[in-house]
């Protein structure tokens, strides 16, 4: 080959029916010396087959580190993408997970915010990924924290959504690279911010770290759910009631049954008490869907838990609801779809006298009849309840209270 290069034979002729020139065999045979000579003879390295694969992107799928060194240092272009897919040999190499393929690529000029067909980026793959060394990598060559793919997740999204447990590193690494805690995705995938996702996997830790990163815990998804409310959905309370023949069965979904409640109230309580400690007003007077608030989520909660065995989740319940009423002013009269009120919810659970803490009981209690019975609630009830038409009487501000307040009527009993 040698004799022949020195000859003046062209390095770059190639056979007609694929377009493979003898760079290309050299580097599918992983020969080294002859691609090193082909180069050095005036080969092209950014020469491409009939399918459009380039002889870097065939060393990269060989995994030959040390061809596409050589490739690169000749010239190569590591952003020219698989003219099929559109996939850059950088986001294959992210994919795959490989450090060492991305750390040559990105100092040899690739560019970290290409992305895939579905605009999703290297950094997005490499935190869905949850690899960290990655992502730091492609942070530190420029990559966009806060790219979003047609669907809006960014990078902070995806790794709060897949398995946030393994991904707190990472999501400390891309706030600090200011990743914007308040992008939310579309609407077809629920308008999720990362804090509704780690509410929903309700991972206290994570929850904290976003709210101290300025995550707004008054943001809505589609279904009008604040970050409070999604968890407060979260609890699957089951009875402890078994039978013989599946007693092994009903006993484990106890204990899961158990461990959900006591996360419930452990992602709640660093919700509102980080919130309380950096000042931050949260609106727990928030409807969703369904009409139903916060307080009404964790009302049904404690009724739920009336059983002995869930008598710590019940106690962690009441902290929750006595700082909701007292600290955070949620109304007790907020009627959802089912013509519930908390405070009748309340009113349920207080006439069982459940085992607890008696002062904060009596406490949320005394304050809820007094909040239900308050002149401003009763004038609602009384315009509800003659059909009086306020729509064109009232301040935009009182016609939206009057809705929230009022109270379906009831049939007198003959």
């Amino acid at each position: 080959m040698r004799l022949l290069l020195e000859a003046g034979a062209d390095s770059n002729v190639a056979i007609p029916r694929n377009g493979v020139t003898p760079l290309m065999k050299a580097v599918r045979e992983d020969k080294e010396a002859a691609v090193r000579m082909l180069l050095s003879h005036g080969a092209d390295a950014n020469v491409a087959d009939s399918h459009g694969v380039t002889t870097l992107y065939q060393a990269a799928w060989f995994g030959q580190l040390d061809i596409m060194r050589l490739l690169l240092e000749a010239g190569a272009n590591p952003n020219v993408a698989m003219t099929k897919s559109g996939t850059t040999l950088l986001l294959k190499a992210v994919r795959k997970g490989n450090k060492a393929m991305v750390r040559m690529l990105l100092s040899h000029g690739a560019d970290a915010n290409v992305a895939d067909s579905q605009e999703r980026t290297s950094l997005y793959h490499a935190a869905c990924l949850g690899r960290l060394d990655i992502v730091r990598l492609l942070l530190e060559s420029g990559a966009n924290a806060n790219a979003a793919d047609s669907y809006g997740q960014t990078s902070l999204l995806i790794a709060a959504h897949c398995n946030p447990s393994g991904r707190l590193d990472i999501m400390r690494l891309l706030l600090e690279a200011g990743a914007d805690p308040n992008v939310a995705e579309t609407e077809k995938m629920e308008s999720f911010t990362p804090l509704h996702y780690s509410c929903g996997q309700l991972h206290t830790e994570i929850i904290t770290h976003l709210l101290k990163h300025g995550a707004d815990p008054n943001l809505v998804d589609c279904n009008k759910r604040t970050p409070l409310a999604i968890i407060g959905s979260k609890a699957e309370v089951r009875r402890p009631g078994m039978n013989e023949q599946r007693e092994f069965a009903a006993e484990m979904e106890l204990q899961k049954s158990m461990l959900q409640a006591e996360s419930v109230v452990q992602a709640a309580s660093a919700l509102l008490q980080t919130c309380e400690s950096a000042g931050v007003l949260l609106q727990v007077n928030t409807r969703d869907s369904e009409g139903n608030t916060p307080l009404h989520s964790f009302c049904r909660m404690m009724l739920a838990c009336k059983d002995d065995v869930y008598a710590r989740e019940r106690e962690g319940c009441v902290l929750i609801v006595h700082a909701l009423v007292f600290n955070h002013g949620a109304h007790v009269d907020v009627v959802n779809a089912r013509g519930e009120t908390p405070y009748e919810l309340w009113r349920r659970i207080y006439s069982t006298r459940f085992r607890g803490n008696v002062e904060s009981i009596d406490e949320i209690h005394g304050r809820m009849s007094a909040q239900y019975h308050l002149l401003k609630c009763h004038c609602a009830r009384v315009i509800v309840r003659h059909s009086v038409a306020y729509k064109n009487r009232l301040p935009p501000n009182l016609i939206e209270f009057v809705r929230a307040h009022a109270r379906p009527r009831q049939r007198r009993r003959h």
